[in-house]
């Protein structure tokens, strides 16, 4: 729970080491729960050019990215993440409720039902509505 602190000793690792695609991962998650979600972006961006393949900082950018409202760069992460990883359920879990905000209630129920398929047990708290 202490974010200022997380944030702080997440910047001194990468001082340490510049290119330590973790470290800007952890330090976006942290600006995450401490509610900067633009400054989330900006880590999980840099997390992202240092390690192009790093489907959780796509992941972790779409969540930010929705808080920013940005549903469809949410979405398009999603999706990078799970062409990364295809069974990465959370992936699909929040790339459903980007398309939900975007009025694609099917794909939205098909990424929801592949996210409980994958194990993702809250995924059953969207999917009521759909056939």
């Amino acid at each position: 729970g202490d974010f200022k602190g997380a944030i702080k000793d997440y910047t001194e690792a990468i001082k340490l080491k510049a290119n330590y695609y973790i470290a800007y991962n952890n330090r976006g998650s942290a600006k995450y729960d401490a509610g900067d979600y633009q400054g989330a972006v900006e880590d999980f961006t840099k997390a992202i050019e240092l390690k192009s393949d790093y489907a959780y900082a796509f992941n972790n950018r779409a969540s930010a990215k929705f808080k920013l409202k940005d549903y469809k760069g949410s979405s398009d992460d999603c999706t990078k993440a799970i062409q990364l990883n295809a069974n990465y359920g959370y992936s699909y879990l929040n790339r459903g409720i980007a398309k939900e905000m975007l009025r694609d209630n099917s794909g939205a129920c098909s990424d929801w039902k592949k996210a409980l398929e994958l194990g993702v047990e809250s995924a059953k708290n969207y999917i009521g509505d759909c056939q």
